[in-house]
């Protein structure tokens, strides 16, 4: 159980980064939220509502197109929001942008305030595929979109040399430990050598000894006393 708890988890954190940019506001003061403290490049579709039933699929179409375009990685790393407005559930923005309810209008804001071209509101009235929605946000934000990419890479990049760095420091640090723990230890071996006690052996020239001439004085001790046994053999040979 806990096995799926984690995929479903997962699943859904995908599905949110996927469309992390696209929003659906339920009523007019979180429509403005969005458009002013959001984020300050956003991209509104406003859905008609009146439109003939035969347009319906192209309304859908359109929905479509404009959700595949606010999963691009290019538009969701510049913090580009995509904002989907259906007129019949807020109908009082019709009145505040002077909107149509019979086909679909697209418009920029920027910061909170609409994009103005020639001092006229720009709004984009009529249906539009995947590719025209990108070429209209390129034609008025690329430039933007594209200097906070230039300088998010820069950023990133920055981040992973420090990161290279971070690694590099790391892996010489337990290189040197290994290296500490697995480095044998020098023992001094020392050798005992038992030198026989015959003269006839050949001793190492420091304990080698000598035959040097000299002279010296004995004395002896018998049983009967200092110098016993001399006297009386003395004595013995001259009686006979």
């Amino acid at each position: 159980m806990k096995r799926y708890m984690l995929l479903f988890m997962l699943l859904a954190a995908i599905s949110i980064k996927m469309e992390a940019r696209f929003y659906q506001p339920i009523s007019d003061a979180q429509f403005y939220k969005y458009i002013e403290d959001r984020h300050d490049l956003d991209i509104v579709l406003f859905v008609p509502y009146a439109f003939e039933e035969k347009d319906a699929q192209k309304v859908e179409l359109m929905q479509e197109a404009f959700r595949r375009v606010s999963r691009r990685d290019r538009y969701r790393d510049a913090e580009v929001a995509f904002i989907g407005v259906h007129l019949d559930e807020l109908p009082d923005l019709v009145r505040d942008f002077t909107l149509s309810v019979d086909q679909p209008t697209l418009m920029l804001f920027k910061k909170g305030q609409v994009v103005r071209v020639d001092d006229k509101i720009f709004k984009h009235v009529g249906y539009a595929n995947k590719l025209e929605i990108e070429d209209l946000i390129e034609e008025y934000f690329g430039t933007i979109i594209n200097e906070r990419l230039a300088r998010k890479a820069k950023i990133e990049r920055i981040r992973q040399e420090e990161r290279a760095k971070q690694e590099q420091h790391q892996a010489v640090s337990a290189a040197a430990q290994q290296q500490v723990v697995t480095q044998p230890q020098t023992v001094r071996q020392v050798e005992y050598v038992t030198y026989p006690t015959s003269r006839y052996v050949s001793y190492p020239s420091y304990y080698r000894g000598g035959y040097w001439p000299g002279f010296g004085i004995g004395f002896g001790w018998g049983r009967r006393g200092w110098g016993g046994g001399w006297h009386r053999g003395w004595r013995g040979g001259r009686r006979r």
